[in-house]
């Protein structure tokens, strides 16, 4: 009796496996959805529409933009973290919320090391800019941090509130503005060996993806990624662009930038909220 219930549970985790794989191999077979953690207008989320438009013409069925901001963009991640690995539900966003928001959030609704799998790199370069009043008589970032140190609690300072990221960029000037010394004020690179505050957009999937999607997606993204609308778009955005690469390269980018904020965290001296 127990050799023909141990055959039987083979037979059906046999049947599953054959059922999922094969599922896999015909993807896609209905709509996917792209998840934006951001509102709708901003840069990543027009890119996200121009790389589903041309995903949904390779694909064969539609790549569907949803927007789901709110909370330091930990609404849509926390979404796409519970989702199926199902290859209908891919996560389309920034950096922070998998790398920044680890140090700036008490606790996060997922995990961000392993709620998700790679799957493509996007933009993987997206530089932060910072300007000035054009009656402020500053041309340079050193001749800023000087004048804001001769008046302190005089200067404001504005950030685009969809990320918490630029809240810690702008807390870091903040605190070089007023450090004692002009004379040996440290650069960002010398008070932090190897920071480099760049963004980067990569496209993750709930853990679990099925390798054959994450492979087929990966190939298609790269065939887009090369277009050169695209790519004339992406660079519109402030954002450049060496290809999809492949799953562990975004990793490995997510590991960097999360070691680099988790220094910046120190420096500050960050409590997170």
């Amino acid at each position: 009796m127990l050799k023909i219930f141990a055959l039987l549970v083979l037979l059906t985790n046999l049947l599953a496996f054959v059922s999922g794989t094969a599922e896999a191999q015909n993807w896609p077979t209905r709509p996917i959805k792209f998840v934006v953690p951001y509102g709708p207008g901003i840069g990543i989320d027009i890119m996200a529409r121009m790389i589903a438009d041309r995903l949904s013409r390779r694909l064969g069925h539609a790549v569907i933009v949803e927007n789901q901001p709110g909370a330091g963009s930990t609404i849509g991640t926390q979404y796409v973290a519970r989702a199926e690995p199902d290859g209908y539900t891919f996560l389309f966003t920034g950096n922070s919320p998998l790398t920044s928001n680890i140090y700036l959030f008490k606790s996060l609704p997922y995990d961000p090391r392993r709620a998700f799998d790679a799957v493509a790199m996007v933009a993987d370069r997206g530089p932060f800019v910072i300007s000035a009043n054009q009656n402020l008589p500053v041309k340079s970032l050193p001749e800023l941090i000087e004048y804001a140190k001769a008046r302190p609690g005089q200067l404001n300072y504005a950030y685009d509130s969809s990320s918490a990221y630029n809240w810690v960029v702008g807390q870091y000037l903040n605190r070089s503005a007023r450090f004692p010394g002009s004379e040996q004020l440290p650069t960002f690179d010398e008070t932090l060996p190897g920071f480099r505050l760049e963004g980067f957009i990569p496209l993750m999937a709930p853990a679990g993806l099925p390798v054959e999607i994450a492979q087929r997606l990966n190939k298609e993204m790269g065939e887009v990624l090369q277009d050169q609308e695209v790519l004339q778009r992406i660079t519109s955005f402030g954002y450049a662009t060496s290809g999809a690469e492949t799953p562990d390269a975004v990793n490995q980018r997510l590991r960097v930038d999360r070691e680099m904020w988790s220094t910046f965290a120190k420096e500050l001296a960050i409590q997170p909220q």
